[in-house]
């Protein structure tokens, strides 16, 4: 727990990070009514897609920086040499940038939805369908800012390797959104648990041959 408590400070920079996330939520949702039109009955059918692809984009933006700086400032060699495990400070990272990125999305679900003109009835199922499907994003992420540490160019490559796993989550979180069945929520879950499961151990191959 000191270790996610210390990652979560170092991510949200004085509470920068999370002021962001709420600035770009606020600002996106804002302009889809002057991109789309302003026919509520579309907005309100795309607003499932909308929210996922903010959430998309707020992996991204937040996981850019996940290990550069404490691997420039040499923190990640210092954090190994107290005891804690690759895998360790794959899944601190993880939780780091959920509550980062997504913690303020699911709290703003609502206001969103007021902007798109989707309405108080459908919030709830949007909220638990970021709520579920979310912590995938964030691990497919920090796996991606594992795998292309010290790397040149590091920033296209994480868009390059995370865009493409993102898609099965993203199919389920729209569909989990859009319908109120359990169907497509077992399996936003299970993206979710199978991505929690196999990130940290990945990320651990992966942090131990960049820190080499």
């Amino acid at each position: 727990m000191s270790l996610v408590w210390r990652d979560i400070a170092v991510l949200s920079q004085g509470g920068r990070a999370l002021a962001l996330s709420c600035f770009f939520l606020v600002l996106a949702a804002s302009l889809f009514p002057f991109a789309v039109g302003p026919d509520t009955k579309l907005l309100s059918a795309i607003a499932p897609g909308v929210h996922w692809l903010l959430a998309l984009f707020l992996a991204v933006l937040h996981g850019e920086r996940i290990f550069v700086e404490d691997e420039q400032d040499g923190s990640l060699e210092q954090l190994r040499a107290l005891g804690f495990a690759e895998g360790s400070l794959m899944f601190s990272r993880i939780v780091a940038h959920w509550v980062i990125a997504f913690a303020p999305q699911i709290a703003l679900t609502v206001v969103v939805d007021i902007f798109l003109g989707a309405g108080l009835a459908s919030a709830g199922q949007h909220m638990l369908s970021l709520l579920i499907g979310t912590p995938a994003l964030s691990c497919l992420a920090v796996l991606a800012a594992a795998l292309t540490l010290g790397a040149r160019q590091s920033s296209l490559l994480m868009i390059v390797i995370v865009f493409p796993l993102m898609i099965p989550p993203l199919i389920f979180g729209v569909s989990a959104a859009a319908d109120s069945g359990s169907a497509a929520l077992m399996l936003l879950g299970a993206s979710s648990l199978i991505s929690l499961v196999i990130a940290p151990l990945a990320g651990h191959f992966a942090l131990k041959a960049a820190l080499k």
